[in-house]
């Protein structure tokens, strides 16, 4: 009875806040005004959506349907404060296809399994806006599949199966299907832009990978279809530069004047700073293991080598006894340490001078900033095998040293007053050895210390919320602060843990009062498969981080 009163008491919840949020609809159409969305009245209109995918992806549905109804989802996401979606889908999914095994990815919805995926597109459509949700339609992908990568061929808005024509058709063609529905008031012409092969996009140099160009075409096919709508422009290379904007501003020309708005997104392996932070961990992690570890390699060995040095060797042959006892007498290791210190020097280095080249913003910046990015881990790989090498010798010549000193010092007591000279011979050894080790002890101390303390600089500057935020304000940010400011909505972002890039991204989020999309509310990435960025658990009921769920709504509760 107590289980039924709480699942009556959280259906009752859902349905007030899906009710809650229909009062709070905006006038429509919405247009851009400086930095914000705001409605027909002029008042801000902020969008705190999630990604709910699938629709992409070879099932052609939208996941969670195997669970529960689309109608079900929405008053979950309404619940949750969320007052919009991003819904994405492939160009496949307008052809003549049928979905692959609808009695799996649709069995909470029977009356839906005989329907093409485009029906069950406008059936998932209608149920979110019926909710009070509004909707931001998003071009994906062409062919249907998982995106995205730089291999996959469709890092640009055409492809040699739908060329640059049948993407604008496909533009129109939805755009028109739901003008006479309002909340669906937005569309996010293409998913990422990225090279494809050979081809690298382009920001206004005219081309065929002039994605400003294609854009601009590309909205123009939306607002034949339907003038109500929002455009939304993706940045370059993975939607994460808009830093050459200001070369070709199209939402100051029309038709997009007043209609446009573009979009980033955020992945903490998209950050320089606190990806390079993370490489510096690995590195000084295996520069700290390479001691000990060469200690106990060394422990090992020597001992048996030097057990053999001993029956070669003559207590009264000190000299010889020594030389063949201490194999790394003559090897010293001064060299590696040095360019290993010089290498970790280089790759501190790189990773404080890389951001200057990201920060050209241009196609040879970039090249400079990947060249860079190839070699800064090579420097810091050799650099980590020279210091085991070092470490290495300098162990073993300090144990195999006091060995050979051990039997020098008890061939001199075996010859004390056969050979004076060879006495003092052998009496001197000790201390010359002695002091050698002491120097080259010192050398090693002063240049890991200053080694170490150079990459633990790095790694702390690359920490703080100061260069998160001045990366972002690079990327993207600076167009909400413009002399002609724009908005920017951030289409995509998601962590699977409490990580500082998070605590950072919403930080960021609640300063700057960015509108956002979460990626994702899905419980399932494919079907059976979990989705570990997901809000939601497989059932669509179930948070699975209850954290990310209570910071997200700290920054969607926010008020005025």
């Amino acid at each position: 009875m107590a289980a039924l009163r709480c699942a009556l008491l959280s259906v009752a919840g859902i349905a007030l806040a899906a009710e809650e949020y229909q009062r709070k609809l905006p006038a429509f159409p919405l247009r851009t005004s400086g930095r914000f969305i705001v409605d027909a009245n002029g008042t801000r209109v902020r969008l705190h959506c999630v990604n709910w995918y699938g629709a992409h992806l070879p099932q052609m549905v939208a996941n969670g349907m195997n669970y529960r109804s689309p109608g079900d989802i929405a008053k979950t996401i309404t619940a949750s404060s969320f007052n919009c979606v991003r819904l994405p889908f492939s160009l496949d999914m307008l052809g003549n296809f049928t979905v692959p095994q609808p009695k799996v990815s649709l069995a909470a919805c029977p009356e839906l399994q005989d329907s093409s995926p485009l029906e069950i597109f406008d059936a998932t459509v209608l149920e979110l806006t019926k909710h009070g949700v509004m909707v931001i339609l998003n071009n994906h992908i062409s062919t249907r599949m998982w995106c995205c990568s730089s291999s996959d061929g469709e890092g640009l808005w055409y492809t040699a199966k739908y060329p640059e024509d049948a993407w604008l058709d496909a533009m129109g063609f939805m755009a028109k299907r739901y003008q006479d529905n309002p909340l669906v008031m937005g569309f996010d012409l293409r998913n990422e832009i990225r090279p494809s092969g050979l081809m690298w996009p382009h920001w206004g140099t005219g081309g065929k990978t002039d994605w400003a160009k294609a854009a601009v075409s590309g909205a123009q096919r939306v607002l034949d279809s339907n003038a109500n709508m929002l455009i939304i422009i993706s940045g370059l290379y993975f939607s994460i530069f808009l830093c050459q904007v200001p070369t070709y501003p199209v939402h100051t020309e029309v038709p997009l004047l007043g209609r446009t708005v573009y979009t980033a997104h955020e992945y903490n392996w998209f950050n320089f700073h606190l990806a390079a932070r993370k490489s510096i961990e690995v590195y000084m992690v295996i520069v700290a293991a390479a001691f000990p570890m060469s200690w106990l390699c060394r422990q090992r060995c020597v001992g048996q080598r030097c057990q053999r040095c001993r029956c070669r060797c003559r207590a009264f042959r000190c000299e010889r006894c020594s030389s063949r006892c201490s194999v790394f007498r003559e090897i010293e290791p001064c060299w590696e340490f040095s360019v290993a210190a010089l290498l970790a020097a280089l790759f501190a280095l790189s990773l404080k001078i890389l951001p200057r080249f990201l920060q050209s913003c241009d196609f040879n910046g970039f090249l400079v900033a990947i060249t860079c990015g190839f070699l800064t881990p090579i420097c810091a790989l050799v650099s980590a095998v020279l210091w085991m090498r070092a470490a290495f010798l300098v162990i073993a010549g300090r144990m195999e040293r006091s060995e050979a000193l051990q039997l020098e010092m008890s061939a001199a007591v075996a010859l004390r007053g056969e050979s004076p000279r060879r006495d003092n011979h052998c009496s001197f050894q000790p201390q010359r050895h002695a002091k050698r080790c002491r120097s080259m002890t010192c050398f090693l101390a002063i240049v890991i210390l200053i080694t170490f303390g150079a990459l633990g600089y790095v790694w702390v500057e690359f920490g703080r919320y100061q260069a998160f935020e001045q990366e972002l304000d690079f990327k993207w940010g600076f167009l909400l602060s413009a002399p002609s400011p724009v908005p920017v909505w951030l289409g995509e972002f998601g962590e699977n843990q409490e990580s500082l890039w998070w605590h950072h991204m919403i930080r960021y989020l609640q300063e700057r009062d960015v509108d956002f999309a979460y990626w994702s509310v899905n419980g399932e990435k494919y079907t059976g498969v979990p989705e570990s960025f997901g809000l939601f658990m497989e059932d669509f009921v179930t948070v699975r981080h209850p954290w990310k769920l209570a910071q997200l709504q700290s920054v969607t509760n926010r008020s005025d």
